[in-house]
């Protein structure tokens, strides 16, 4: 009956054994995949990164360009009103000439 019992004993600790091992295996499997996921985490955030800096990048650009758009289209204004005054006077000397014209 001793023997039995050892042999019994024996036997459940083999089978112990082997389910440590596959529980060791199935935890280092997921250890190696959290690994490989966070090296994954890692490169999307850089991607994400670099991918932000480049539209802060743009960003900058896009204003500067406003900027120039901005001060043109001040300056045409400006061509505009200043056209519009010659205008203005080319038709006061235009009236004034046929006024002349017409008292000679």
């Amino acid at each position: 009956a001793i023997m039995e019992k050892g042999e019994s004993d024996v036997v459940k600790l083999h089978s112990d054994l082997e389910e440590a091992r596959n529980g060791k295996e199935a935890s280092e499997r997921r250890l190696e995949e959290t690994l490989k996921h966070v090296e994954e985490l890692e490169v999307a955030g850089k991607t994400i990164e670099d991918e932000r800096e480049k539209l802060v990048t743009e960003l900058v650009e896009a204003r500067a360009a406003l900027d120039v758009v901005d001060k043109e289209s001040k300056r045409l204004q400006a061509v505009e009103l200043e056209m519009g005054d010659v205008r203005t006077e080319m038709e006061a000397e235009r009236c004034e000439r046929e006024r002349v014209e017409e008292d000679l």
